[in-house]
C-alpha cells in the first residue's frame, strides 16, 4: 500500500470507486427489473457496496484501498463505528459475492435468490450505500 497520495491522486481515486458503485447498482437493478437474473443483480450489489467502501477508505486514509472483496474488513479498515444489524447486513451481502461465483454454492443461491429475496436486499443495500455515504461525509 502506498501512503500518502497526491490530494490529486485521491481525488481521481474517490471518483473512480464511486462511479463504479453508481454503475454497478444501476447494474444491479437493470439486471432485476429487465433480465430477473438475481443473482447476478445480487453480486452487482455487492461489487456496489465494496466499492462506495474503498471509495471511503481513500477519502479518509489518502491511501490505496485494500485488495479485498470483504465488506467486514473494509469496515473494520475504516474505524466506523457500526450498528451490530449493519454489520450482519454487510456479512450477508458478502455471500453474494461467493455464492454468485462458485459452482458449489450458486445452485443452492440460485433457489434462494426469489424476487422477493433479491428486491429486499436491493433494498436494504440502497439503505447501507445511503449509511456509507453519511458517514463518508462526516469523515
Amino acid at each position: 500500500m502506498v501512503d500518502n497520495l497526491s490530494e490529486e491522486k485521491v481525488v481521481a481515486l474517490v471518483h473512480y470507486w464511486s462511479d463504479g458503485s453508481k454503475d454497478d447498482l444501476e447494474s444491479a437493478l437493470s439486471i432485476f427489473s429487465k433480465a430477473e437474473r438475481y443473482t447476478a443483480s445480487l453480486f452487482f450489489l455487492h461489487l456496489a457496496i465494496e466499492k462506495k467502501l474503498k471509495a471511503a477508505y481513500v477519502k479518509k486514509t489518502k491511501c490505496h484501498a485494500p485488495f479485498t472483496h470483504n465488506l467486514l474488513v473494509l469496515i473494520e479498515k475504516l474505524g466506523w463505528e457500526t450498528t451490530k444489524e449493519n454489520l450482519t447486513l454487510a456479512a450477508e451481502i458478502n455471500e453474494f459475492n461467493t455464492e454468485a461465483r462458485y459452482p458449489d454454492q450458486k445452485l443452492d443461491f440460485h433457489k434462494r435468490a426469489t424476487k422477493e429475496f433479491t428486491e429486499s436486499y436491493l433494498g436494504k443495500g440502497k439503505d447501507f450505500l445511503q449509511w456509507i455515504e453519511v458517514n463518508s461525509q462526516n469523515a
